[in-house]
């Protein structure tokens, strides 16, 4: 029976919800949990309704002049080593992307990020490889791995059972060559998270400028939804970069994908090919993506977006969870 050692991310002093996909994977094998303290509260209940097991909580909170994701992969890196962690898994988030890689570097141990399947049994993940064109199954060998799983791509499957929670009492050997001097934070208000969405509304150059993504928001919302761009349309400045979608952008894998006026070309559909269903709305016909899609509407998108938010809202359709 292998360890498997589950990063618990948080927002909000809530563990994300995605985390499900996780834990129904490792079930069946020795499974710790790991979360900081402020969200080990919540963490508990969470972890006994998908399976149960250790919960590792880290104590305190960075202090002044210390960098978090720092201290979080110091952290990891010391829980794989007190509790014999086989494989460390966790979601790829843009945290997840920080600091998983750094806990790999610094337990010198094989990393796989944006992996879509796991058999935690047989030590064998499955990640995308060049821009989603092949999937490669690799095995893990002796001593720790890092995993880094795509967000929505295992389903949760919950089944209740117990907690043992015990705070952390171990060494963490901080990294003291990196110092945090100043955080300027972006105002990121009203630009949703793309990457744990299950109803992604996207849209391309057509959109023609940034009040024209309205439209699309309003859609998204009425399904509890979030609102990606092309990078045609974040190159011509018409959304922020933290709504591309696409191989140079984000990978997403909702539930329903509806693209608005995008041409299907490689490089978007490389970020957005393992959307369980793709709707096309574009007024060309002949476009690439309804060869892509698995319904397709030929149709002005500013006439059809608002014609479908109004179906939906008139269905009485209720947002449901995202990340």
């Amino acid at each position: 029976m292998a360890t498997i050692g589950v990063f618990l991310e948080s927002a909000g002093g809530q563990p994300k919800s995605l985390l499900a996909g996780a834990l129904a994977a490792a079930r069946g094998q020795r499974v710790v949990g790991l979360v900081t303290q402020d969200a080990a509260a919540a963490a508990e209940p969470f972890l006994a309704a998908h399976g149960g097991g250790i919960l590792v909580v880290l104590p305190g909170a960075p202090a002044a002049g210390e960098w978090p994701e720092a201290r979080l992969a110091a952290f990891l890196v010391a829980a794989v080593k007190a509790e014999k962690i086989d494989i460390l898994v966790g979601l790829a988030t843009p945290l997840g992307r920080d600091v998983l890689p750094r806990t790999a570097a610094l337990l010198d141990a094989p990393l796989v990020l944006d992996a879509v399947r796991v058999d935690f049994a047989a030590g064998v993940v499955r990640q995308p490889m060049y821009s989603g064109k092949v999937w490669a199954d690799m095995k893990l060998g002796p001593g720790p791995s890092v995993v880094g799983l795509r967000l929505n791509a295992i389903p949760a499957a919950p089944a209740t059972g117990t907690v043992e929670t015990v705070t952390f009492s171990g060494t963490i050997a901080l990294d003291v060559r990196i110092k945090l001097v100043e955080v300027k934070r972006k105002d990121h208000s009203g630009v949703p998270e793309l990457t744990g969405a299950r109803v992604i509304v996207s849209g391309g150059r057509p959109m023609a400028k940034w009040d024209n993504f309205t439209i699309l928001f309003e859609c998204a919302k009425v399904m509890g939804g979030a609102v990606g761009a092309s990078r045609a349309a974040v190159d011509a400045g018409m959304a922020p970069y933290e709504m591309q979608v696409g191989q140079t952008g984000k990978t997403v894998n909702p539930d329903l994908y509806i693209a608005c006026g995008l041409s299907g070309s490689v490089q978007h559909f490389a970020g957005m090919k393992t959307s369980k269903v793709i709707v096309a709305i574009n007024n060309d016909p002949h476009a690439p993506i309804f060869t892509k899609c698995d319904y397709g509407i030929v149709a002005d998108l500013f006439e059809a977006v608002p014609a479908l938010t109004k179906a939906l809202t008139v269905a009485g359709i209720h947002p449901k969870g995202g990340a």
